[in-house]
């Protein structure tokens, strides 16, 4: 199924949803890998913005980025968690978290995920605020996501997607070289 099909099936839940903040959504899931690490040279982050690891970040710091960004995108599985089992995944040693600021305002994020190193590290989240969409960020902060990804030395690079994300993501990953290896319809409930 083409992905801009799949908007238009999934897009009648985004309005029921907002009439419905407790509703029950489904989404189809798309899981990529990348198993051959390409050279590339990686673009120059502009000037006035800077990407910097996070380690032992403030959890309401944390919170408010990642709901900030998701939020648009439906993003509430950390929202939805407790403080404590929040803290214990993000403060892991295996989970390493990359900021991306326009001075020093933060703007974005990915959060890396090696648990299952040395077979595969996951890139579990990555995202810009709004207003940083569509000047050519989204691409830059995958390819450095990546970049530090293969850092750890794994076997694969995971991530994944779903139709509730923006409707970029899915080729750049594509074009990025990841190949998806599997998909399914998943199914959760909103925040109120």
């Amino acid at each position: 199924i083409h992905n801009n099909h799949l908007e238009t099936l999934f897009g009648v839940w985004f309005k029921y949803c907002e009439q419905n903040p407790m509703a029950k959504i489904r989404t189809l899931v798309t899981y990529l890998e990348l198993c051959n690490r390409r050279e590339a040279d990686l673009p120059i982050i502009p000037k006035g913005f800077t990407l910097r690891q996070i380690e032992n970040i403030d959890i309401d710091q944390y919170k408010a980025l990642y709901n900030k960004i998701g939020k648009r995108y439906y993003w509430v599985s950390r929202i939805k968690m407790g403080d404590e089992k929040l803290r214990q995944i993000i403060h892991n040693a295996n989970n390493k978290i990359y900021f991306f600021f326009e001075g020093t305002k933060a703007i974005g994020y990915f959060e890396i995920n090696s648990k299952n190193h040395p077979r595969s590290v996951e890139i579990s989240f990555i995202g810009l605020v709004e207003e940083a969409i569509g000047q050519g960020l989204g691409s830059m902060l995958t390819r450095y996501a990546i970049h530090h990804a293969w850092a750890e030395k794994p076997g694969r690079i995971l991530i994944q997607t779903c139709t509730l994300d923006h409707k970029r993501a899915l080729p750049l990953y594509q074009k990025l070289g990841f190949v998806a290896y599997n998909r399914n319809v998943s199914e959760f409930t909103t925040l109120d």
